[in-house]
């Protein structure tokens, strides 16, 4: 039996020729092209978006900074408007405080309307009034890391009053629109009988000391039970371990798998059970 002969099969010379490498390099070279305009436009997008949300948040910074120098005008306005009230009642000697129940959610508009009506009256209905206030307090909530400021009624439904008690001021306050009537009247009892003096301090140091010292909107205490409403453990209940108001955040425990599980939230992200 002979011997096979082996034969190296014939290589195409054109396999290896440049025009064949050429043609690879041009295909990789589009490939990579292709790729790094990718990146390119990616990293783009992404640097506009860095831009927008710096944008954002420096817009929200002036605003919040604006809205703490109206704050500040308006509290050294209402500053003011007490002092001069305070002289104007230890003058007269005879005005005390009363509450008057008004419409719900007409406190300012019969405020302003009452201190509109007067400032139009004669001087001598003028001197029988001084403060006319809407007791609220102001308050901070923190969300998405911005600080909000809101202000809140803590005697909604109500105006209090500093006045001299008489006829004339009886129906100049109470044939104001959207006003109930003063609080303690009766049918046999018309004329009200003002709220103690130990009650008009306890009101308006709540006043003064919020003006230094804003509340935090929510309060929550150790212990209280809440639901989660945002975030992965949104519909979960839960119960709170701490609460940190200068960073309005919470730890809440959750269960997890049937363990118990601590995670941290803010207050926007948590409501009280009803």
């Amino acid at each position: 039996m002979e011997d096979s002969e082996v034969k190296n099969p014939e290589i195409d010379e054109t396999e290896l020729s440049g025009e064949e490498y050429q043609y690879d390099e041009a295909a990789d070279g589009e490939t990579s092209d292709e790729s790094a305009d990718a990146d390119g436009s990616a990293e783009q997008e992404g640097g506009k978006k860095r831009k927008e949300s710096a944008k954002a948040a420096e817009n929200r910074r002036l605003k919040e900074q604006k809205r703490e120098e109206e704050q500040k005008k308006k509290l050294e306005e209402r500053r003011e408007e007490a002092r001069k009230n305070e002289e104007k009642a230890q003058k007269n000697g005879r005005m005390h405080w009363y509450f008057i129940q008004t419409y719900s959610g007409y406190e300012l508009r019969v405020q302003k309307a009452l201190k509109e009506l007067l400032s139009n009256s004669p001087e001598e209905l003028q001197d029988k009034f001084a403060d006319i206030l809407v007791p609220t307090e102001e308050v901070v909530e923190i969300k998405n890391g911005v600080k909000r400021r809101s202000e809140r009624k803590f005697y909604p439904g109500y105006v209090l009053i500093r006045m001299e008690m008489m006829d004339a001021t009886w129906h100049t306050v109470n044939d104001l629109s959207f006003v109930m009537g003063f609080v303690g009247t009766t049918k046999r009892r018309p004329t009200p009988n003002p709220i103690s003096e130990a009650e008009a301090k306890r009101i308006l140091d709540r006043i003064n000391d919020n003006e230094n010292n804003p509340k935090p909107k929510n309060e929550y205490q150790p212990g209280e039970v809440v639901r989660v409403i945002e975030g992965p453990f949104s519909d979960f209940n839960g119960t709170i371990e701490d609460v940190d108001y200068t960073k309005n955040k919470v730890r809440v425990s959750v269960m997890v798998f049937g363990r118990p599980t601590p995670i941290e939230l803010e207050f926007s992200e948590i409501e009280k059970e009803r």
